[in-house]
């Protein structure tokens, strides 16, 4: 593996952790706490097949 395939994996593996920090505050958080997480977890939208 070269070192941007290394850097390219740590880069999706923190992609990875920060939308399922999202995902565990979208589901804990209250109404209008909803819709600030939910404008952050639209910047992944992109990525969705």
């Amino acid at each position: 593996m070269s070192n941007s395939d290394i850097q390219e994996n740590r880069d999706h593996l923190e992609q990875v952790e920060e939308l399922q920090r999202l995902l565990a505050c979208y589901q804990v958080a209250s109404r209008d706490d909803k819709n600030v997480v939910w404008a952050a977890l639209n910047k992944y939208m992109p990525y969705v097949n």
